[in-house]
């Protein structure tokens, strides 16, 4: 598995088996509520985000292991517009719990975080003597921050499930930017239909199905330029992860 920026040894952290799963999702939701905001808690917010992320994982290591894999492909997507270096994720929820200020009070992610970096100050010795178990925790929350940075920029819906499905997948972050940009362009504004299609899953959103699987297939040209349309047509067969 790929490391997460605050490089968390996942073979310090013991697992847990049984409903790991909902232990952290709760007190990621109780973080979440905490900070407050449209997006924190809601439907759309950080917290169901996160609770499809992890899953049905039974582990702490499971839990540690998705996790990194998704923050570093989310910290690896292209942004749009120059910004100032990123903060570690799990120092990005710390200072957003930390913080003062309401995420509603703010026009958009990007204001947010700029917000975070440059006003919310938190001692260094804090940060530096945060357990591995609670850099686990915030690294969720600000890589949810991250996410909804992206949907923002990129005008689209991504839900846990479909960046589970991207970390199953091993995508690179100008693979999963590839896939975005076609299905906005094909009119296709969530993600899940991505995830859902490749799952097998029928279309939450009625989307025809052919529809899906095209862009699919204009994606995987992009990605895979020196293919073959019938070496493109053997990948989108294989893309299933089940």
């Amino acid at each position: 598995m790929m490391g997460m920026q605050c490089e968390i040894d996942k073979n310090e952290i013991a697992p847990t088996v049984g409903t790991i799963g909902k232990i952290v999702v709760s007190r990621v939701g109780n973080i979440c509520a905490a900070i407050g905001g449209s997006w924190f808690v809601g439907m759309s917010g950080i917290a169901p985000l996160i609770a499809g992320i992890i899953g049905v994982a039974e582990t702490f290591v499971q839990v540690v292991e998705i996790v990194q894999t998704v923050t570093t492909i989310v910290k690896k997507i292209p942004k749009k517009t120059d910004v100032k270096p990123d903060m570690n994720p799990y120092e990005l929820g710390l200072k957003a719990e930390t913080a003062n200020r309401s995420t509603d009070e703010f026009e958009n992610v990007k204001e947010y975080i700029d917000y975070l970096r440059d006003e919310v100050k938190i001692d260094s010795k804090k940060i530096r003597t945060l357990s591995d178990e609670d850099k686990v925790y915030y690294g969720m929350i600000g890589t949810g921050i991250y996410i909804k940075e992206i949907e923002e920029e990129y005008d689209i819906y991504t839900s846990g499930e479909f960046w589970r499905t991207v970390a199953d997948m091993n995508l690179r972050g100008e693979d999963v930017k590839t896939y975005i940009k076609i299905f906005k362009d094909n009119g296709i504004k969530d993600m899940s239909e991505m995830s859902n299609y490749i799952k097998g899953k029928k279309s939450i959103n009625g989307t025809d199905s052919q529809r899906i699987s095209d862009s699919l297939l204009a994606a995987l040209r992009l990605i895979y330029p020196k293919c073959s349309e019938d070496e493109l047509y053997k990948i989108l067969t294989e893309l299933s992860i089940e």
